[in-house]
Formats: C-alpha cells, structure tokens, sequence
C-alpha cells in the first residue's frame, strides 16, 4: 500500500529550520561533541532519501497522521467521537457502538490576535484560563448552538458538539492553526458559511461579555472566538478504539527545539549502531511543513574512501552532523 518503511524507526522532527541543528553541534564544546559518535557516523555515512505526503488535506500533525496510517484509519479523519467517547461523555460512546451517523465537533473557546498582515489563533490553557471563566462562556453560547439543533457536551476547557446527521465541514486540529501561517489552514466544506455566520454572531456576543470585561481588568486575553474542529461521523469508528490513547497521544518520539546533543545522540543511536556492524538503516522523520510529509533515509555504510577521507580530512575540516538533514529542510520550505 505504501513505498516506505513503516516498521523503520521513526522520530518526529518538530524543528524544521536547518540552523537549529547547525547552532546544537557549533554550541557544544569539542568534549561534547566527542561524545557523540552516533552523530559523526550518520554524518559520515552514504545516505539517500525519499519524501511521500502522509495527507492530501492536513488537518492532524504528522505524528498523529503517522499513527492513523498505521492503523488502516484515513490520515485526514477527524478525532471527536472517539475524544469524547475516551472524556466518558455517553452519547458519543452509545454512537460509536450503534454506528450512528451523528457528527461529533470538538469547539474551544480561543483568543484571537490580529497582527500586522495575519491573524493568529492562541489557544487558552493554563493561567490564561479560568474555569469559571470558560463556563459562563458556554452558559452563553448553547442555546445559540441548539438553535441549530446541536448538543452541547461542555468539559473544563472544551466542548464536544453532536449533530444527529452529517455535517460537511473540516478543519485542521486547533495544534496546526496556531500558526503565522493560518490562511494554510483554513477550514472548508459545504456547511463551513453555516460555521462562519454562527461564529460571526457568537463573536459579537464575546466582545460584550462580562467574563472578557473582567479578564481584561486582570490582564487576561479575552475568549474572543471559537475553534471548530476533529469533525466525524461516530460510524466511522469502532468500539475497540476507545482504550487506544495512542492515535491521540501517538507514543513517537519528539525531536524540538528543546532537545540537547547528548538526546539528540541517544535518540539516534539505535541507526547509527546499525551502521557500527556494518548493516543498513533506515529512519523516517516526520514533519509537518508544508504538509505532513514523512522522509525515508537510507544509510549505507561509509565506503573505504570515505572512511580514508575522513580521518584525514582532521576535525576542523570534517563536515558536521545534521548536514544529511539540510536538503528535506530545504525542500520543505519551498
């Protein structure tokens, strides 16, 4: 079904600019670089890549669209039936068991922030919100939402929203619209004008609202608009899938702008021991600009030139780890 490896090793590289890795290796002393062979041997290795879409329409990380591929789930399937379900929210669970038809949405109420040329979308958590806050919101909001007839399911920071029948609208998962490339991911769908006429209104009922009135005098962003997202139809899961967190949680490991050298080298180990004994290794990265892509490299064992090569080349003149990562990070920002 698919040209690349899915039991290789993979990783999910959430800093995609080439120059993190380059300052990672210039910003450790010559003692911590001599401690990572692993890296100096991928670096040192042949290698070969291939990059193929994990989604035509991107509405989850790569990380998550990883996982539903694994499981035979559609990459651009949305996630609410089985979130509420997994919340202990019982309509979406007796759904999902009947096979209804019904439509579940995920809303969370966001703060909106006009910059000079875009919009961005930051979602409210933590300090940035209150509880209490976000339940007079929804106190306010439902009976606009059931007018539509739609159910309201409200948790601590979110809602869940039934439809008894189909609901053509998609959108990506609030994680990728929070981005200064919004307009990259901007929902669609036949019943999207219905959303945005509803959102509009609801809108215009924030900015009056007592809750944002008190935020504002404790220097709180406002709950100024919605995010509608993870849309599906209850049918479109089984049972079986409620105790698998892994499709929301996908256990890959995470390659940010967090991690040090000494991770960085124990992440890649594993590929870099297969080229020690002289075997082939294959890894996948996923990423997610400017779509979620997975890239498949190949390394080979250094040839005996190579190997000649660097050991005379001397250490101020070999080339650095990372450097076999440039070209797919290039790539991925054209």
């Amino acid at each position: 079904m698919f040209d690349y490896n899915l039991s290789a090793p993979t990783v999910y590289l959430t800093a995609t600019d080439a120059r993190f890795f380059e300052a990672l290796w210039r910003n450790a002393t010559i003692s911590e670089q001599n401690t990572c062979a692993a890296l100096q041997r991928l670096n040192h290795a042949r290698v070969t890549y291939n990059t193929y879409p994990l989604s035509a329409q991107t509405i989850h990380t790569a990380d998550v669209c990883w996982t539903l591929q694994q499981q035979g789930l559609p990459t651009d399937l949305g996630l609410a039936p089985l979130l509420a379900s997994q919340a202990g929210i019982e309509p979406a669970q007796t759904d999902v068991q009947t096979n209804s038809p019904a439509t579940w949405m995920r809303l969370t109420p966001v703060h909106w922030a006009a910059a000079r040329d875009h919009v961005n979308l930051h979602e409210l958590d933590g300090d940035s919100m209150d509880v209490s806050d976000w339940r007079h919101i929804a106190q306010t909001v439902t009976p606009w939402l059931n007018e539509l007839g739609w159910e309201v399911f409200v948790l601590a920071h979110q809602a869940y929203i039934r439809i008894a029948s189909n609901f053509d609208y998609r959108a990506p998962s609030l994680t990728l619209a929070q981005s200064d490339i919004l307009e990259r991911f901007l929902p669609q769908g036949a019943d999207l004008k219905t959303w945005q006429t509803l959102l509009t209104e609801l809108q215009m009922l924030l900015h009056s609202h007592p809750v944002n009135a008190a935020r504002a005098q404790r220097g709180a962003p406002p709950i100024n608009s919605f995010w509608l997202d993870q849309t599906a139809q209850a049918a479109q899961f089984s049972t079986e899938l409620w105790t698998q967190t892994v499709l929301t949680e996908p256990k890959i490991q995470r390659i940010d702008y967090e991690v040090s050298l000494a991770q960085l080298a124990q992440q890649l180990h594993p590929i870099a021991e297969q080229l020690r004994i002289g075997k082939k290794a294959v890894l996948n990265v996923l990423t997610d600009q400017p779509n979620a892509c997975v890239h498949q490299f190949e390394f080979m064992p250094a040839s005996l030139w190579q190997k000649l090569t660097a050991q005379f080349s001397g250490h101020s003149n070999a080339p650095e780890p990372f450097s076999w990562l440039f070209p797919i990070l290039d790539e991925v920002h054209v």
